[in-house]
C-alpha cells in the first residue's frame, strides 16, 4: 500500500492543544480532523481512539453523539446514564419507534438519493472491472441471509475512504477505498460489511430517516440537495456502534464461509489503525462512522478463536483484484450512476419497466407519485419540529 500524507507533528500538537479530551474516558483527542455534518449544523464531531465515544467540539461540548430512540436520527445529547434511552430535543417525552420502512418506501427513498448523488459524485466504470466487482459481491450475497440477489458495486472518484450502502444492495465505494485494499479478501470484507447493513434493514432505515431530517430543514424547492446532504451524513455517521459491530461479525462469517484468508482482513484493520494513528485526513469520515480499528480487531480475533480458526489460510486473489481495482484498469471512464446501474441484464428489466409505465427502482408510477406525496406531507408536518 502506498504511504499517505498525514498531519505534521507541529500541526498535530496545535490541534491537540486546542481540542478537549474525550468526555467519556478523558483520553487526548485523536490526530484526525473533526468532521462537520449537515444534520448537526455547525457542530464538529470527533471519535475517541480509546473508547470509541463520538463527541462534539464547540458550543455543544460535553455531550456525545447518540441515536434518538423516537425518530432514529443521530443527535448530540448529554452522556446517558445506564438504562436511559437517548432523545433528541424534538422528541423528548415521545415513545420509542424503530420500525423498518416497507419496500416501496425504501425504493422511493433510494431513487431520491441516486438522483442527488448523480450531480455530487463522479462515478467511474470499466466493463471488465465492473463484472468482477459484481461477481464478488453476489457470491457474498448468496451466503448472507436477507441480502438481495441483484446487488452491485459502483465506484466513485474520491481519495477519501468512503462507502455507502443503498437499500437495494447497491454499494458505492470510493476509489480511495480501493487504493487502500491489498487483495480480494479485503475487498470481500468491506463489501460484506456494507451488505450486512442492507440485509439487516439498517440502510433502508437510515437513508429514510436522514433524508426526512434533511428535507425538514430545507424548503421543498431544494429537496435534491437535502437528499444529497443526507447521503453524505450517512457516510460520516454510519449506523451506530451496535449495528457496526454486528455488521463486522456477519461480514467475517461470510468471508470465512467463502474461503477467504481472515489474516488479510486482520491486516486491513491494522492498516486502518496505522492511518488513524498518523492523523491521515482521508480516513477521518471512516473513523467517525465506525468503532476504532483496535476494537474491531479485538472482536474479530475473539470471533476467530471461537470458530477455532487461525488468522491465516484461505485465498486472497491479490493479482486479479489489483488489475481490476487500480486506476490503471483498462478503459476506465467517467459515467453516470444511472448508466452503471443499467449494465448487464438489469438494462432489459428497466427498459421493460419503462414500456409498461414503471418508474426507477421498479415501483409503479402511480404508487411512486403517491409515496412522494406522502413524504412531502410528512416533511411539512415535521418541519416545525426540526427547524432551529
Amino acid at each position: 500500500m502506498d504511504s499517505r500524507e498525514g498531519l505534521t507533528p507541529d500541526a498535530a500538537s496545535v490541534a491537540e492543544a486546542e481540542e478537549p479530551p474525550c468526555p467519556d474516558c478523558s483520553a487526548p483527542p485523536s490526530l484526525l480532523p473533526a468532521i462537520r455534518t449537515f444534520l448537526l449544523g455547525d457542530v464538529e464531531l470527533k471519535r475517541c481512539a480509546r473508547c470509541g465515544c463520538r463527541y462534539p467540539l464547540g458550543p455543544a461540548q460535553g455531550g456525545a453523539l447518540s441515536r434518538c430512540t423516537v425518530c432514529g436520527l443521530p443527535c448530540v445529547a448529554v452522556l446517558q446514564s445506564a438504562g436511559e434511552a437517548p432523545r433528541c430535543d424534538a422528541c423528548r417525552g415521545e415513545g420509542e419507534t424503530t420500525s423498518r420502512p416497507g419496500t416501496p418506501l425504501a425504493e422511493a427513498t433510494e431513487h431520491e438519493i441516486r438522483s442527488a448523488l448523480e450531480s455530487r459524485w463522479r462515478f467511474l466504470d470499466s466493463p471488465s472491472s465492473s463484472v468482477y466487482f459484481d461477481k464478488v459481491l453476489r457470491a457474498l450475497a448468496r451466503r448472507m441471509e436477507g441480502a438481495p440477489a441483484s446487488c452491485r458495486v459502483a465506484i466513485f472518484d474520491d481519495k477519501a475512504l468512503r462507502t455507502l450502502a443503498l437499500p437495494s444492495g447497491t454499494l458505492l465505494l470510493s476509489q480511495g477505498t480501493m487504493d487502500e485494499l491489498d487483495d480480494e479478501a479485503q475487498l470481500a470484507f468491506v463489501l460484506a460489511h456494507d451488505l450486512a447493513h442492507v440485509a439487516a434493514g439498517d440502510a433502508a432505515s437510515a437513508t429514510l430517516r436522514l433524508g426526512m431530517g434533511a428535507m425538514a430543514r430545507e424548503d421543498l424547492a431544494h429537496q435534491n440537495e437535502a437528499w444529497g446532504d443526507a447521503s453524505e451524513d450517512l457516510v460520516r455517521l454510519g449506523h451506530g456502534r451496535a449495528r457496526e459491530v454486528v455488521a463486522d461479525e456477519r461480514a467475517l462469517d461470510v468471508v470465512l464461509g467463502a474461503g477467504y484468508d481472515p489474516g488479510s482482513v486482520v491486516r486491513y484493520l491494522q492498516h486502518l489503525e496505522l492511518l488513524e494513528d498518523r492523523g491521515d485526513a482521508r480516513v477521518a469520515e471512516l473513523a467517525l462512522a465506525h468503532p476504532p480499528p483496535r476494537d474491531r480487531l479485538m472482536r474479530l480475533e475473539r470471533q476467530l478463536s471461537v470458530r477455532a480458526t487461525s488468522g491465516a489460510g484461505g485465498r486472497v486473489n491479490r493479482e486479479v483484484f489489483r488489475r481490476a481495482a487500480g486506476r490503471h484498469a483498462e478503459t476506465v471512464e467517467e459515467t453516470a450512476l444511472s448508466g452503471l446501474l443499467l449494465r448487464d441484464g438489469d438494462r432489459g428489466k428497466r427498459e421493460g419497466d419503462a414500456e409498461v409505465g414503471g418508474s426507477p427502482g421498479g415501483v409503479p408510477r402511480w404508487l411512486y407519485a403517491l409515496i412522494l406525496a406522502a413524504l412531502a406531507a410528512l416533511v411539512l408536518a415535521l418541519a416545525g419540529l426540526f427547524r432551529p
